[in-house]
């Protein structure tokens, strides 16, 4: 089956704090696409309610090791102070590393049991 990892994040920014939230996407999706296994990395906004979704897909643990560590040296101190709540679904199976500094986000994990994905 399928080794990849998709994450799901749903957010939520103050209005006062949407050009900060901006600006610190763009230098993340500038630093994301640097990263070859990452396979998708895509940011939805409903500004007018201050709601965002970030889809990530990597092709694997390795790859999504990799975007965590370096989300968590670059950006997760002031990604975390900008957004009021997270919410994290994961779909696939993850590394320990990955689950253990997710943990404090409380995500809900979707095991993969069937289907298929066209690259």
């Amino acid at each position: 089956m399928n080794s990849a990892i998709q994450i799901l994040l749903k957010l939520v920014v103050a209005a006062d704090q949407e050009a900060a939230w901006r600006s610190l996407m763009t230098e993340m999706i500038s630093s994301t696409e640097t990263e070859p296994c990452t396979v998708l990395y895509e940011w939805y906004a409903d500004a007018a309610r201050g709601t965002w979704h970030i889809h990530e897909r990597y092709a694997d643990r390795d790859a999504c090791d990799t975007h965590v560590d370096g989300f968590i040296a670059n950006f997760g101190e002031r990604f975390l102070g900008l957004a009021e709540s997270v919410d994290v679904t994961v779909y696939g199976d993850p590394s320990a590393k990955v689950r253990e500094i997710l943990a404090g986000l409380r995500p809900t994990y979707f095991e993969l049991v069937g289907g298929f994905a066209r690259t």
